[in-house]
């Protein structure tokens, strides 16, 4: 469950934003038990349309999510800028 359009869409609703938070793995979801499975690479989608999202409308943005990394997985927090 990935929820990047519900991020692209706040975006969007709100185009004045200078920061938008999202609350603790908001971008993999809330699903521990299936954290290798709901992984996110820095470098892949959605990572890259959020940015592009971030930057159309000059939104820097904090999003949590579990990102895989070549050491595993963690919990992160991404920061966009815009």
């Amino acid at each position: 469950m990935q929820t990047s359009p519900g991020a692209e869409r706040v975006l969007a609703e709100h185009p004045s934003a200078e920061l938008a938070i999202f609350p603790e793995l908001f971008l993999s979801g809330y699903e521990p038990a299936r954290a290798e499975e709901l992984a996110i690479a820095a470098d892949k989608d959605p990572i890259g349309r959020i940015g592009v999202a971030t930057a159309s409308h000059a939104t820097a943005m904090v999003i949590g999510l579990i990102q895989r990394t070549r050491h595993g997985t963690c919990w992160s927090v991404g920061w966009l800028r815009r």
